[in-house]
């Protein structure tokens, strides 16, 4: 994107879709999960670097997952939420933290409702805020509305918390 516009890049190692693409504070790229070839969910987690137009393997989540959500935390770090797990065909509530220093995912509190196609940010008080989303275990694509509950990570307990509910549940947001 230096020219003022789009140009290709480095192919991935492995083709996959509905993966997290998380800018990092250096520069770099986290992409992490998604769906792969044949439509088998990925675990495995890379590291683009656009200025050498390179991938470099990091650790794998212990969940795989696609349509999760990957939140940069204030400290460098990023949190990964919820997503579908199309081989066994169950929305997933885990949450971990993939650390830059280490390269490593670990396990944090887990969500109160298993969510898929939600959203989450950082708040201005640190804790990561999860809305919407829906619930798709068993594969159905056209369940109810999906949890109503506002849900918030506190960075210094690692654990979710319900902060409120909305009137009307919303997926793909």
């Amino acid at each position: 994107f230096r020219s003022g516009r789009f140009e290709p890049g480095p192919p991935p190692p492995s083709p996959r879709q509905l993966h997290s693409a998380t800018l990092l504070q250096d520069g770099r790229v986290l992409i992490a999960g998604g769906k792969g070839q044949r439509d088998v969910t990925e675990q495995t987690a890379v590291v683009l670097d656009p200025g050498s137009g390179t991938y470099e393997p990091t650790g794998s989540m212990a969940d795989a997952r696609y349509a999760h959500t990957a939140t940069l935390l204030p400290d460098g770090r990023v949190l990964v939420v919820g997503g579908y797990d199309n081989d066994r065909h169950r929305t997933i509530s885990s949450a971990e933290i993939w650390d830059p220093a280490t390269g490593r995912f670990t396990a944090t509190g887990g969500l109160g409702s298993r969510r898929v196609y939600h959203l989450a940010f950082v708040a201005g008080d640190g804790r990561v805020i999860v809305a919407g989303g829906m619930d798709m275990s068993g594969g159905d694509y056209m369940p109810d509305p999906g949890p109503a509950e506002v849900e918030a990570w506190d960075p210094g307990t690692g654990r979710f918390s319900v902060i409120g509910h909305v009137q009307i549940g919303r997926a793909h947001v």
